[in-house]
């Protein structure tokens, strides 16, 4: 595109080097350099070539040195007042003119009042392009509408300021678009719009690349915890009532463990194309984000519902995931639980606010019914408080040294001697009132204070143990899947009895079935490095996980205990009999001992005597007790059997969750 000035706008260029006594003074800001003319330079007629005189001077100046760089150039726009123009030497002239159009990788442009392009340099065409040259385009028709900086928003910056920058996509004549800066100044006295700008379309795709690896979950393509956060915050400022659902898999680990974890991101992969699909089907398609927090857990944001919105979406979720995934030739079913948080018009809220709210939600999805939906109210609110109450109270308590350790004894059922005791942590919480492990081990759990809590158990009960001075009886410890699938838990227990001097061949570690077979390649040599301590293992809970006794042959156990579910009814039930009759018979061909625990009547007592147990403990014997009640109780005079039989009172709160 070539664009010549028009006839009746003299724009000229002038040259001069510089004197010490008449030079002008530079102001420079960060949009251009400024010629100030101040009383000495107003007069420049002697540094102007033979014959020339300036009138008048307007717009912008360029500074440069020529090739030898023996004087400074300022040049610039100027325009004729009401006097004649003398014209200067035409080589100087158009020597300055391609010097201030030629710049390399910058664009200049002038343009009309109008905003048509009257004169723009070779930059210019380069990354615009040529336009017909019967029909010149203004340069605001080039702006995209999409352009961060509207042509509005540029015309009252240049009316109240004479000067703007912008950031502006604009339409190449190919038709394609690029993006570019621009420092943009007005002429008020002549209407004239200088613009030098550059093109920043590589650097504006890099940028574009960052925020999308900086807001997008690399392994499923949703957006990531960054952008759910800003996305759920836009909608607040809004006003609007975003609604957030909270997607947490059921059994995923499962699969991961059992087909690898490249099969498992596979199945995450898989899953997000589901939710997707979901949300694309929903008539608020355009109105809902599917995002991943991380691991197996999934985020959808709807812009603006309510809980029975909310609900209908969820629905249709979870009836998608009852169709089975197919990963490696294997069909597999895996559930979801849902937790749904919904902001409340006028209602002070933030982001991280409502995906608590959804994460608890969740929880209790999880907790009660696998499979289903909770939405979040003032009721969960209520009980959230109370497990962040409970958390700042066990991190409480094992700063100030305040649980305890209470021990349940395990008796010979034909003679009635204490053959062994379980330990059973309890907490001493703020009120001074005793806590039982059901109240807060799956807060610890999950605080991640369970660890410290399983020390310190593992540690004062082999200490007490010692201390009692009797070698006559074993000691029982609840362990964890988290500390039995970690090599480095062999070392804490050989620590502890070191410490202690207690009997490693006195010592049992109770681990549930779930635990045992969550991830068999590292729970079974953890199991085997403790058996060669001299540490004996039991399988807690038997019956209440996979249910198969063939998992007695394969798992180096020693001790089995059958769960108290089956102990309830064993009176009375003829399949709780079997079951217990079953698992003795197989214990006996392994050489393993079984102990039923949970008895709490002398009808269940009698029955498990008459199946063949030998070993039973529950609070028809006793209830747990700490350290020095223990000790009283295995003195030679004690027969607490005995007592029993002859019809001794049970304690009141025998019902009581008397675990770990």
């Amino acid at each position: 595109m070539t664009v010549s000035p028009a006839d009746d706008l003299a724009i000229f260029f002038w040259a001069m080097a510089t004197h010490r006594s008449a030079a002008p003074s530079l102001l420079i800001d960060s949009d251009r350099v400024l010629l100030e003319v101040n009383d000495a330079a107003r007069d420049l007629d002697a540094g102007l070539a033979p014959g020339a005189r300036l009138v008048s001077v307007e717009g912008w100046t360029v500074e440069a040195l020529d090739q030898d760089g023996r004087f400074r150039l300022l040049s610039f726009a100027g325009t004729i007042g009401s006097g004649e123009r003398e014209a200067g030497p035409e080589d100087v002239r158009d020597q300055l003119l391609r010097q201030f159009f030629g710049t390399d990788g910058m664009m200049f442009i002038v343009c009309d009042a109008t905003g048509r392009v009257i004169k723009a340099n070779d930059e210019w065409i380069r990354i615009v392009g040529s336009f017909a040259e019967e029909t010149p385009p203004s340069f605001w028709d080039l702006v995209q509408t999409e352009s961060s900086d509207s042509t509005t928003t540029i015309n009252y910056a240049l009316a109240t300021r004479s000067r703007c920058r912008a950031h502006l996509r604009l339409r190449s004549s190919d038709g394609s678009s690029c993006e570019t800066d621009w420092s943009l100044s007005l002429d008020t006295t002549t209407g004239l719009l200088f613009g030098v700008g550059r093109d920043v379309t590589a650097q504006a795709r890099m940028t574009e690349e960052l925020e999308r690896l900086a807001f997008t979950d690399s392994l499923t393509g949703l957006a990531n915890r960054a952008r759910i956060v800003r996305v759920i915050d836009s909608h607040l400022v809004a006003g609007r009532a975003p609604g957030v659902l909270f997607c947490d898999l059921d059994r995923f680990k499962v699969v991961n463990d059992s087909l690898g974890h490249q099969a498992g991101d596979r199945l995450l992969q898989m899953l997000a194309e589901r939710l997707v699909l979901v949300c694309q089907n929903d008539t608020r398609a355009d109105r809902l984000l599917v995002g991943r927090l991380g691991g197996d857990e999934f985020v959808v944001v709807m812009a603006s519902t309510n809980e029975a919105g909310a609900a209908r979406l969820a629905a249709r979720f979870l009836e998608r995931m009852n169709e089975p995934f197919v990963l490696n030739g294997r069909q597999f079913r895996i559930g979801m639980s849902i937790g749904i948080a919904v902001a409340i018009p006028g209602r002070s809220s933030e982001a991280e606010l409502l995906l608590s709210e959804a994460d608890t939600a969740a929880y209790h999805a999880k907790d009660q019914r696998r499979g289903g939906f909770v939405i979040h109210d003032e009721d969960l609110q209520t009980l959230l408080g109370q497990r962040f109450d409970i958390e700042a109270g066990l991190v409480r308590a094992l700063y100030e040294e305040r649980f305890e350790v209470h021990y349940q004894p395990i008796l010979e059922i034909a003679s009635g001697a204490v053959r062994g005791v379980e330990a059973l942590v309890r907490w001493r919480d703020d009120h001074g009132i005793l806590q039982p492990p059901a109240s807060f081990v799956a807060i610890a759990e999950e605080a991640g204070l369970i660890g410290d809590i399983d020390d310190f158990v593992l540690s004062t009960a082999t200490r007490e143990a010692a201390a009692i001075g009797r070698d006559d009886f074993g000691l029982s410890i609840n362990a964890t899947a988290g500390q039995i699938s970690n090599q480095q838990f062999v070392d804490r227990v050989r620590t502890a009895l070191d410490n202690s001097g207690f009997d490693p061949h006195r010592l049992t570690l109770e681990l549930t079935e779930s635990a045992m077979l969550s991830d068999m390649d590292s729970t079974i040599p953890v199991m085997n490095a403790l058996r060669e301590l001299g540490v004996r293992i039991a399988i807690d809970d038997f019956g209440t996980g996979y249910s198969s006794l063939s998992y007695l042959r394969e798992l180096p156990i020693d001790i089995v205990k059958i769960d108290r579910s089956f102990v309830q009814s064993l009176a009375t039930d003829h399949v709780a009999q079997s079951v217990v009759a079953a698992v003795l018979g197989l214990a006996r061909a392994l050489d393993l001992n079984v102990v039923v625990e949970g008895i709490e009547t002398v009808p269940q007592l009698e029955m498990a005597q008459q199946l063949g147990c030998e070993l039973a403990q529950g609070f028809l014997f006793h209830q747990p007790m700490p350290a020095d009640e223990l000790q009283l109780l295995l003195t030679p005079t004690t027969t607490p059997h005995s007592r029993v039989l002859s019809g001794g009172v049970l304690s009141a709160d025998r019902g009581a969750t008397a675990r770990r």
